[in-house]
C-alpha cells in the first residue's frame, strides 16, 4: 500500500511546475543565462495567468537538456554522405 502511495507521489512531482531558480539549481545555469533562453524561446516555459510568473516543467526540462546532443564530425559526415551531400572540404595545414 505504501509503496503505491510513494509511486503516485513520485508521478505528481513531475507534474510540479518548477520556479526559474529551482530551474536554475537544476540545470546548474545561471538564472540571467535561463532569462535570455526564455526571451529567445530556446528553453521551454509556461507564464502563469496570474503575474506572469514563468514556470517550468520539469520533465520538458529533462527532455530539453538531453535532446540537444552534439554531434561529432564523424556522425555528421556520416549523416551528409547518407544524405547524398558533397564531401566536406579537409582542413589545410598552412
Amino acid at each position: 500500500m505504501t509503496e503505491k502511495i510513494r509511486e503516485k507521489i513520485d508521478q505528481n512531482r513531475e507534474l510540479v511546475p518548477m520556479s526559474i531558480k529551482e530551474v536554475s539549481v537544476y540545470t546548474n545555469l545561471t538564472v540571467k543565462y535561463l532569462y535570455k533562453l526564455v526571451h529567445y524561446k530556446k528553453i521551454p516555459v509556461h507564464r502563469s495567468a496570474i503575474g506572469s510568473k514563468l514556470r517550468f516543467e520539469k520533465s520538458e526540462i529533462d527532455e530539453w537538456m538531453f535532446s540537444r546532443t552534439q554531434l561529432t564530425w564523424a556522425q555528421i559526415e556520416e549523416s551528409m554522405k547518407a544524405s547524398n551531400f558533397v564531401n566536406l572540404p579537409k582542413n589545410k595545414k598552412k
